[in-house]
């Protein structure tokens, strides 16, 4: 089997995608996620109960502070949690010159070989878990940690051969690869 090189520069798409794919994968996120949602329908609901004249069992100010506080903190944990990851990488992109550097390497049969500004590495087939494909980039999933992974672009293949190339190529190399899409 041939090397598949691949080369690119990271943008914002791919890390975007992959916090996306983080956040569904990871348990203890979408606990939080669930707390969350909860805490802000909560407070939106004290909030109609409060504003339509009902008594929610406590006096004064507390039945204003309640509700309004609920919904705060709801919408300060949607920012937090689920708007925060997707413009982090963008973010860092335009302040970290060496998050724009770039990345180059092969895969082959024996794993992935890759190269960046602070130096290079060999990661062989073992230590995944499984590939998913995004749409614009593929992951490589590591072995017992579902929301980390390598990223690799489909544009980061000379040609959209090479990406199906890579694609076959770890499907094969990966054993029992059982991760979702």
């Amino acid at each position: 089997m041939n090397a598949i090189s691949y080369r690119y520069i990271p943008d914002g798409a791919e890390h975007a995608a992959f916090a996306r794919y983080r956040m569904r994968h990871n348990p203890a996120y979408l606990l939080l996620l669930a707390g969350t949602v909860l805490a802000f329908l909560a407070g939106c609901g004290l909030l109609a109960l409060v504003a339509g004249g009902a008594s929610i069992g406590v006096s004064g100010e507390v039945a204003v502070f309640l509700p309004v506080f609920s919904f705060v903190m709801g919408v300060m944990l949607i920012l937090q949690y689920v708007v925060s990851p997707l413009i982090t990488a963008n973010v860092r992109l335009g302040i970290d010159p060496l998050a724009r550097s770039e990345v180059s390497g092969v895969v082959d049969a024996q794993g992935v070989q890759f190269q960046f500004a602070l130096g290079t590495g060999r990661e062989g087939w073992g230590l995944y878990e499984g590939l998913v494909d995004l749409g614009n980039s593929f992951i490589l999933v590591y072995r017992g940690q579902p929301d980390l992974g390598r990223c690799f672009p489909k544009r980061a293949f000379a040609t959209p051969a090479d990406a199906e190339a890579f694609r076959a190529l770890a499907t094969r190399a990966i054993p029992a690869n059982r991760l979702p899409n």
